[in-house]
């Protein structure tokens, strides 16, 4: 991603401090580096790159508020040279209500349009419960309802998101079940509806009085 990515310039140093460390040449660690990258083979899950169909997907598994900056980050970089950006965000159902709110905070910073997703990773959550609590954070942020979606099932949520995009469009899916996602991605073939699929429940359900409860969280 030459240099986007500025986490894996610091996951670099350390490890290149690791393998100095243990007395590796530092030869051997610059070819080491120069012949790593961000595919899926080399690393899943880690900002991993598919072009199909006149759109990039991006794939990665920021699963938390940290994350989702620093990808946020990266994404800013790619901003300018795609249409729209479209992103399938999600948090495990055990976080503080704060942090899943401040996960929805967050992803309306980044994202033209949003679809959160909850399945796998409810963690005993009613469902429901976290999409709306991260729909709660992107409206407090002054994202409008009709730009955010809520879909329970993973897949399906891939399926919405991929289905949303269009030629131009950078898409960006923050999967738990990685190599499955992945062959999703990479299988998914445009409908001739694509830009409007049906299986999920918008956002614009949500009230200002809704909002109250979490306005402490600022």
């Amino acid at each position: 991603l030459e240099g986007m990515a500025e986490f894996n310039i610091a996951n670099a140093l350390a490890a290149m401090a690791m393998c100095a460390a243990q007395g590796i040449d530092l030869a051997t660690i610059r070819r080491a580096l120069s012949q790593f990258g961000t595919s899926f083979e080399e690393s899943p899950g880690r900002l991993n790159l598919h072009d199909a169909h006149g759109m990039r997907i991006v794939l990665d598994y920021a699963h938390n508020p940290a994350g989702l900056l620093a990808l946020g980050q990266v994404i800013a970089q790619m901003r300018p040279s795609h249409r729209r950006v479209i992103g399938m965000v999600s948090i495990p159902g055990d976080r503080r209500d704060a942090e899943t709110i401040e996960m929805g905070r967050i992803a309306a910073g980044i994202f033209d349009e949003i679809v959160f997703r909850e399945a796998p990773d409810g963690r005993g959550r009613p469902p429901g419960e976290t999409n709306g609590l991260m729909s709660r954070g992107a409206v407090l942020a002054g994202m409008p309802g009709e730009r955010i979606h809520r879909v329970v099932d993973e897949f399906e949520a891939v399926a919405d998101t991929l289905g949303r995009g269009a030629p131009g469009d950078l898409i960006v899916v923050l999967p738990t079940s990685v190599a499955a996602v992945w062959s999703q991605v990479r299988d998914f073939v445009p409908s001739r509806t694509a830009g409007r699929p049906p299986c999920a429940t918008p956002a614009q359900d949500i009230a200002p009085s809704q909002l109250a409860g979490v306005l402490a969280y600022g």
